[in-house]
């Protein structure tokens, strides 16, 4: 009898201690868990618990990664009025092996050329600008390509009272194998498509800064020129620049106005490539 009255007590004292312990889990007041209380343990389950709880985990920045809405870039489109190929620029250094035209190798010969008048300079004017970084023994380019820039200049010059900016006229082979270290594009220094600068009948015209409407001028200038076969326009697209090769023919034929008006393509036909 004694020993069933002690085990009584044991089991209500068992019983009294477990009631305390749930007790203090509980939120007081309550003596279980509340909805808020769930909630909190949820959210930590979902972005990771214990000493990183409020740590967004890899599965949730996924998660979040994948349902985020989209932000789509506007890209201008880029559709040029002037563009190159590969048979362009292998057909431009036949035509200009056939004027028997060298290419300069390197700055004493490009001194020579200069010398005996082969290559002419290019002053600055109101109409026509040379870019500031050019060295002055690179401001030179052949007599006709110089005939066409200062054409371009004034009439640039009457449309707009700004000049036209040239950023590149003659080169060397060593420059340009210099240059194709650091521009990839860049043509090489020999070979079948060499860059024409080394000739120097060609030049680069800055179009950065241009307006739409100036840009699209110039194109409607270049246009009647190319038609004519005395000028190759490309529009460059990793560097801000029309690439104008001009060939000895641009001498011989009307004034560019002349060439302008009877190549001219009607209002509206040909749109700007911005």
């Amino acid at each position: 009898m004694r020993y069933k009255i002690i085990g009584l007590v044991v089991v209500l004292v068992w019983s009294l201690v477990g009631h305390a312990t749930t007790t203090r889990r509980a939120k007081p007041g309550t003596g279980k868990s509340s909805p808020h209380s769930k909630a909190v343990k949820s959210t930590k389950a979902s972005v990771g618990g214990g000493r990183h709880a409020g740590v967004p985990s890899s599965r949730h920045l996924q998660h979040v990664a994948q349902t985020a809405p989209s932000q789509h870039k506007r890209h201008a489109r880029w559709n040029p009025l002037f563009t190159a190929d590969h048979e362009m620029l292998v057909r431009q250094n036949l035509e200009l092996d056939e004027l028997e035209l060298p290419r300069i190798a390197n700055e004493d010969e490009l001194f020579s050329r200069e010398l005996n008048g082969e290559l002419v300079p290019v002053e600055d004017s109101d109409s026509l600008v040379v870019a500031a970084n050019l060295a002055e023994n690179h401001r030179y380019c052949k007599p006709w390509t110089r005939d066409f820039l200062e054409d371009l200049g004034e009439a640039y010059y009457q449309e707009f009272h700004v000049p036209v900016v040239a950023t590149s006229l003659v080169r060397t082979a060593e420059q340009q194998r210099r240059l194709r270290r650091q521009i990839r594009n860049a043509a090489p220094e020999g070979g079948a498509t060499a860059s024409t600068h080394l000739t120097g009948v060609t030049v680069d015209i800055l179009k950065r800064g241009m307006t739409v409407k100036q840009h699209a001028w110039l194109e409607q200038y270049l246009l009647p020129l190319k038609q004519a076969g005395v000028i190759e326009p490309i529009e460059e697209r990793h560097q801000p620049v029309f690439h104008i090769v001009v060939f000895n023919t641009y001498g011989a034929l009307a004034e560019p106005e002349e060439i302008w008006e009877a190549y001219r393509a009607p209002q509206g036909e040909v749109a700007s490539s911005f």
